[in-house]
């Protein structure tokens, strides 16, 4: 019985867009279900997707590699007194931090409000992190610095972004 209900409504879709040209009708779909995005909340999704994915699996490493820290120990000794009770509590940081920004990416492409405020936080939470990079002469963090105010700035002040984002 559901699957004559989901044929007929495709051949009911199908007629609707001959009737009323395709393009129009896929642009009406995408307006009712709200997945009418702009292209850089679209990109800046992607780049939160990535960078928690990326986050998670960083944090993966701290838990493997936390035998590492014998080796390095010998050049840190400050190192070697916290011994690998620091690598496992960063790890899950990285996986807890990884997994929220990779959640908040999936939702941010499907215009959830929560998810803009939650992507603008992270970005914020970087901005503080970055600072005493940068004083100290980092110029890679000074580019991640840039894109984390453009990022702030973009889905806090652009009207579409707004709009997307209201309903």
């Amino acid at each position: 019985m559901g699957f004559i209900n989901l044929a007929l409504s495709i051949l009911n879709r199908m007629v609707s867009g001959f009737r009323h040209g395709f393009k129009e009708h896929r642009l009406n779909i995408k307006m009712a279900q709200n997945k009418l995005v702009p292209k850089w909340v679209n990109v800046i999704s992607y780049l939160f997707t990535i960078g928690g994915g990326f986050g998670v699996f960083v944090g993966i490493l701290f838990f493997i590699g936390f035998g590492f820290l014998f080796s390095v120990s010998s050049a840190y000794p400050l190192l070697g007194l916290l011994g690998s009770t620091l690598f496992v509590l960063l790890g899950i940081l990285m996986v807890i931090l990884g997994g929220v920004s990779f959640y908040v990416g999936i939702n941010l492409r499907k215009a959830k409000p929560w998810a803009r405020i939650g992507a603008v936080l992270i970005s914020l939470l970087e901005i503080i992190f970055l600072l005493p990079s940068i004083v100290s002469g980092s110029i890679t963090n000074l580019i991640f610095l840039f894109i984390d105010i453009g990022i702030v700035t973009y889905l806090m002040l652009n009207k579409e972004v707004k709009k997307v984002f209201s309903k």
